[in-house]
C-alpha cells in the first residue's frame, strides 16, 4: 500500500494544537477516490496523506482526481500554513515518507516561516491563440540525408528559436503583471 501525499503542514495546526506520534484521521475530509485522509506526523510537521493502492488504480489519475487533491489542500489551508505536494506524489512506504520529510526538514521549515499567513500560487499558462499555433507546430525531419534534410533541420531550428522567444516574452509579461502581488 502506498501513501498519496497532498501537502505538508505544521503539526500544531492539526489535532487542536497537540503533538501526536501516530497518524490520525482528519474528520470530514475525503481524499482521492473517496479515501479517508490522515495526518501523518513527522517531527514538527504533518504530512496529509491517504492510502493509495497502485495495483487497483493502475496509475490512472483523472480530472476528478485533480479536484479531489485540490479540495484536500484547500481544507488544510483553513487551519494554517500549507506546503502543497505536486499532484500525484506517492510514497511507497511509511519509511519513504519519513525519509522525504527528514531529508527536506530545513527547507520545509524555512518555507513555512516565509509563507506563514500567506498563500503561494503557481500559474500554468496555456496559449490557445490561432496566431501562435504555427509557431508551436513541430517540423518533422525526413529519414533521408542531403539537402532536404538540412533545409528541414534549419526550419526546425528556426521554429524552436521563435517558440523560445515567444515563451520568454510571455513569461516576462506574466511576471510583470503579478510582481506587485509577490508579498
Amino acid at each position: 500500500m502506498s501513501w498519496y501525499a497532498y501537502c505538508l503542514t505544521e503539526q500544531q495546526t492539526q489535532a487542536n494544537g497537540t503533538r501526536t506520534r501516530r497518524p490520525f484521521l482528519l474528520e470530514g475530509i475525503q481524499g482521492v477516490n473517496g479515501a479517508p485522509v490522515l495526518s501523518y506526523p513527522s517531527g514538527e510537521f504533518s504530512v496529509i496523506v491517504s492510502e493509495y493502492d497502485r495495483a487497483i488504480e493502475n496509475g490512472k489519475m483523472e480530472e476528478k482526481t485533480i479536484l479531489e487533491h485540490a479540495h484536500v489542500v484547500s481544507r488544510c489551508f483553513r487551519n494554517g500554513t500549507v506546503l502543497p505536494f505536486r499532484f500525484g506524489t506517492l510514497f511507497d512506504s511509511d519509511e519513504a515518507l519519513r525519509l522525504a520529510v527528514r531529508a527536506n526538514r530545513r527547507a520545509f521549515g524555512e518555507s513555512v516561516e516565509k509563507l506563514r499567513g500567506k498563500s503561494e500560487m503557481h500559474l500554468k499558462v496555456l496559449i490557445k491563440d490561432g496566431a501562435l499555433r504555427e509557431a508551436f507546430t513541430d517540423v518533422p525531419l525526413p529519414d533521408t540525408v542531403g539537402g532536404d534534410y538540412l533545409m528541414k533541420l534549419r526550419e526546425k531550428a528556426s521554429k524552436d528559436r521563435e517558440r523560445s522567444t515567444k515563451a520568454r516574452a510571455l513569461s516576462v509579461q506574466v511576471h510583470k503583471l503579478f510582481n506587485p502581488l509577490e508579498e
